[in-house]
């Protein structure tokens, strides 16, 4: 077992002969930060007369515990400058313990045939609560604690997170994970760039992942979008000299908005553990679905898929926080997408909540829609259709809006 008893003491020694002093560290404290059955005792009446407000005294330790007055006499002088290193040791003993008791779990998972999301859950809750143990929780503390979030989001309503582009303004709703299709050259990036230059806009900490672009290459986009320079400029490093006074005042909004790119994550298991790992992450936003890997064996792609699906619902879940993910759509044919497209990838339809579809209606081959796209690429605009396909907790519909290559942003009306 991993512990250090001298630690242990030490501590409650120091606690008892100087409470004024160091009283204060019993919150930082735990019982279970404790090995010996007898530690945890002293421990547990130390931390009573606290919570009383009472001074930690031997006389009233001897109520609880009739022998500490022996205890503290037969028990060397501790060293108390160095208590907050006897507790940061304690803290990193009983890590080591649960550590211990997490691969002892996750050993016997493993032997039973468990899936591997499920141990991915296990492993989350440790990182997040550094407690492996699972609670269930009364249904009437559920309530009350629903009731009041409900009241409080009632008051706040005009606080609400909320997405530029009116067709999907509710869509960041935490817990639910949405698939963003389109066939290639869709704007599919710049639609995603847009979600999460919203919602960091509005102080959240987006988590953005890109197995197609670097970061440098993501970051030159979102300077076009915001600067509104051509975004060939920023390709071809062919900036002018009144490019650079924009840049700057750009370079200044880019610096407070948190928005974290991952351009290396391979494995969504992987990237599972670094945004659980975090704490502070508000949404997570994927640059596409099918770069992503999986360290479970599959017979197919198709297998290979549906485990990745529902591994990034494990954490949407387990995290409580709203997940989009682009999913590139085959070329073949110019209609509209339906779920049908999906169908044939993994568990897409069934896993997320949410399904758009971003079409680009150049695509269609009727005269109205080709005289139309010539007069918008004129104003360098490109119609498309936004089809919310699915979605949990609204409404499905399909919805014009405009993308403006150059500056790679886009539009619910006409500008």
């Amino acid at each position: 077992m991993y512990a250090n008893i001298d630690a242990e003491r030490d501590i409650l020694l120091s606690i008892i002969l100087f409470p004024d002093e160091y009283s204060i560290y019993v919150k930082s404290l735990e019982e279970k930060d404790f090995t010996l059955e007898y530690h945890k005792n002293i421990f547990k009446a130390i931390k009573k007369l606290v919570d009383d407000g009472k001074k930690v005294d031997v006389l009233f330790l001897s109520k609880d515990i009739p022998d500490i007055a022996q205890f503290v006499e037969s028990a060397p002088v501790p060293a108390v400058s160095s208590i907050e290193d006897y507790i940061k040791e304690l803290k990193e003993q009983k890590i080591k313990r649960d550590l211990e008791r997490l691969a002892v779990g996750i050993d016997r998972s493993l032997k039973k045939g468990a899936k591997v999301e499920k141990i991915l859950s296990s492993i989350t809750k440790y990182i997040q609560n550094l407690d492996i143990e699972t609670e269930a929780e009364l249904l009437k503390d559920i309530a009350m604690r629903v009731y009041m979030e409900l009241e409080q989001e009632s008051k706040n309503k005009d606080k609400r997170v909320r997405l530029s582009l009116q067709p999907i303004s509710d869509l960041a709703r935490k817990g639910e994970m949405t698939v963003i299709g389109a066939r290639p050259g869709t704007g599919k990036t710049a639609f995603a760039l847009k979600i999460a230059y919203d919602l960091a806009k509005e102080g959240k900490t987006v988590y953005f992942v890109s197995r197609e672009m670097t970061r440098e290459q993501i970051t030159k986009r979102l300077f076009a979008k915001i600067s509104r320079i051509n975004a060939e400029k920023f390709i071809k490093a062919t900036l002018e000299e009144q490019d650079w006074t924009k840049l700057a005042d750009v370079l200044t909004e880019l610096s407070v908005l948190k928005i974290l790119v991952d351009s290396k994550t391979n494995y969504v298991e992987d990237l599972y553990l670094k945004v659980a790992a975090r704490k502070d992450i508000d949404c997570v936003i994927i640059d596409y679905l099918q770069l992503l890997q999986t360290r479970e064996k599959a017979q197919t792609r198709d297998r290979e898929i549906g485990i990745i699906t529902r591994t990034l619902k494990m954490m949407n879940l387990d995290l409580n926080i709203p997940i989009f993910v682009l999913s590139q759509l085959n070329r073949e044919g110019t209609k509209e997408p339906t779920l049908a497209n999906l169908r044939e990838s993994g568990n897409i339809e069934q896993d997320f909540d949410n399904v758009i579809f971003l079409h680009n209606k150049e695509e269609e081959k009727d005269e109205e829609a080709k005289e139309e796209s010539e007069t918008l690429e004129k104003v360098g605009m490109r119609k498309m259709k936004l089809i919310i396909a699915k979605q949990r907790n609204g409404k499905i519909g399909k919805y014009d809006i405009f993308f403006e290559p150059e500056f790679m942003e886009f539009y619910d009306v006409l500008r």
